[in-house]
């Protein structure tokens, strides 16, 4: 089935690459008889996905199953989220900053806390996603998103602010960076530095944390075939191997023994990796 189900990551342009990290394509061309549904694991980022052909079911622990909308805005949710096509399916992938994307578009992410997605359609128009789903494509898709944003927002003036700079060094840390080391390094308050970086990010700071050190661990897990739980709650800073399962079981929904020992590879292209 996996030879069916195609991911390609294409890097953006210089000048669009200060909001977004990577595009993803996705391509399902033939739908096999056992429905291929799995979890995708947030990393942090703020992904804008547009599906172009076929229907797409998702559900969390907290959401019964739904249909997804033709395009959308994921948000940095501490948890899992399932994904089952329904069919044979295209979409793109957008992966934002979304301290960037925020400070850019002034959109509120919010309820990032509380749902995995939310409408698009305060930044992105349905004429966009029209035009776009007539490309034959995935480089046309890009190019025109990529005008688009040039157009409408000021990426080639945006300049990082403090907010921003935080975010990314989460990233570049692996998430593990205590919560007074990055408020100092914002130059705020404690208090401030953590109402300004949820405002802009739908996130805590020790909930992104969360989110990229456990996401950076089962990448390592997939690549490398390293299980050994005690050196892992070591390589992702975790006071002890108890804190490492209770991160685990919060976000990827399993238990790291039953996860670890499955078929991971719908998860790497549900994940974007």
């Amino acid at each position: 089935m996996e030879g069916n189900f195609v991911s390609r990551t294409i890097e953006p342009d210089r000048d669009i690459s200060v909001l977004v990290r990577k595009f993803i394509a996705l391509d399902l061309t033939v739908y096999p008889e056992s429905r291929p549904g799995d979890k995708h694991i947030p990393d942090g980022s703020c992904c804008l996905v547009f599906n172009f052909c076929g229907k797409i079911k998702m559900s969390t622990e907290e959401a019964a199953e739904r249909f997804l909308p033709p395009y959308f805005l994921t948000l940095p949710y501490l948890g899992y989220v399932n994904v089952v096509p329904q069919c044979e399916m295209t979409s793109l992938i957008v992966v934002c900053k979304s301290s960037v994307l925020t400070g850019l578009t002034g959109i509120s992410l919010s309820a990032g806390s509380q749902v995995p997605y939310i409408s698009a359609g305060q930044i992105i128009p349905e004429s966009l996603w029209n035009e776009m789903k007539t490309c034959s494509a995935a480089r046309e898709q890009i190019e025109i998103f990529s005008d688009y944003i040039r157009k409408n927002y000021p990426v080639d003036e945006y300049v990082p602010d403090e907010i921003d700079l935080v975010y990314e060094k989460i990233f570049e840390s692996g998430g593990c960076l205590k919560i007074s080391e990055l408020a100092l390094l914002s130059g705020m308050s404690d208090r401030t530095f953590r109402n300004q970086f949820r405002k802009r990010v739908g996130i805590s700071a020790k909930g992104l944390s969360r989110l990229v050190r456990v996401h950076l661990l089962w990448r390592h897990i997939y690549e490398s075939g390293n299980k050994d739980l005690m050196d892992l709650a070591f390589r992702g800073n975790f006071f002890d191997q108890s804190h490492l399962d209770h991160d685990i079981k919060k976000i990827l929904g399993e238990c790291p023994g039953k996860f670890f020992k499955r078929d991971l590879e719908l998860v790497r292209i549900y994940s974007g990796f």
